[in-house]
């Protein structure tokens, strides 16, 4: 079975624990990862959330003025490393 997720990145890595310090405060799962190569950005940490929330935390970043680059959906071959489809590029 492949991996569906999605993948948040930043321009700078203190965006990244920006957002990950106001995703964990309103206990929405996240975790940060190494910006997967196939997805360009300036910043070498993404952070990979359930693609069910992606508009909840588009919302929480417009609100709160969190400088996310983009959010990708992406899909990854079981026991693969490259990703299979990147859907939103």
């Amino acid at each position: 079975m492949n991996k569906y997720y999605c993948v948040v990145t930043f321009e700078i890595t203190s965006h990244a624990f920006i957002f990950e310090k106001e995703m964990k405060k309103r206990n929405i799962d996240i975790k940060l990862i190494s910006t997967p190569r196939e997805l360009s950005s300036s910043c070498g940490l993404s952070s990979e959330i359930p693609c069910k929330l992606k508009s909840d935390v588009e919302k929480i970043c417009r609100e709160n003025h969190i400088e996310a680059s983009k959010i990708y959906e992406l899909e990854r071959e079981k026991d693969k490393k490259s990703i299979f489809k990147i859907f939103n590029k």
